[in-house]
């Protein structure tokens, strides 16, 4: 992956990524995708954890229940966790997101994307499926990610079909409920960014 730094800054911030990713014990199998969507409609999507028992009911969601309200966000509008249960995802702004089903140290499988935006109405999709087993099988390789390409494809069908436009100005301009707390947060940090004067030109 190539990392780009859109500022004036002589000297970039040292990047930084999840905890997990830094001298990682697991095998990462790659994988990308491109969506029919505005960056943040993408981003959107895979922090709304409600409809994994939904859309994703034939592959993520399969054991996940219906109705739930123990939802939890922590953190900042830089980085933050949100948690359902045992369950949680991490998101850190702008453009990198891991899911985790249990505590860390004894995870077998994580999966952990990034989003890049192609113009105004593309969005490239990036990432790693990443494994402790079968280390040296490189055929779970291929499977593994033509498995996480048929996840985003679920979202990708309802995402470019509903909201494939940017996310509007006013969060009271869409409905949200209790479980929309990590998207409303995204946009909270989303419209900081923008009012800032630290948007660039994606033409």
């Amino acid at each position: 992956m190539i990392w780009i730094y859109p500022d004036s800054e002589e000297t970039p911030p040292e990047w930084q990524t999840f905890h997990v990713m830094e001298n990682t014990p697991f095998k990462l199998s790659f994988f990308h995708a491109t969506w029919n969507a505005h960056l943040t409609r993408s981003i959107e999507s895979v922090l709304d954890t409600a409809h994994l028992a939904y859309i994703h009911k034939k592959t993520i969601g399969r054991k996940t229940k219906a109705e739930s309200t123990n939802y939890k966000l922590e953190g900042t509008l830089d980085q933050f966790i949100f948690s359902n249960g045992d369950a949680y995802l991490e998101y850190k702004f702008p453009h990198q997101w891991m899911l985790h089903s249990g505590k860390q140290e004894n995870e077998s499988f994580i999966p952990y994307i990034t989003f890049k935006p192609i113009d105004e109405e593309e969005t490239l999709i990036m990432g790693y499926t990443g494994r402790t087993f079968l280390k040296y099988f490189p055929l779970l390789d291929q499977i593994l990610a033509k498995f996480s390409l048929r996840v985003l494809k679920e979202d990708q069908i309802i995402v470019e079909s509903q909201h494939p436009r940017p996310i509007p100005e006013a969060l009271k301009m869409e409905a949200h409920v209790h479980a929309d707390m990590a998207q409303i947060q995204f946009r909270k940090r989303w419209f900081q960014f923008l009012q800032n004067g630290s948007c660039f030109s994606l033409d």
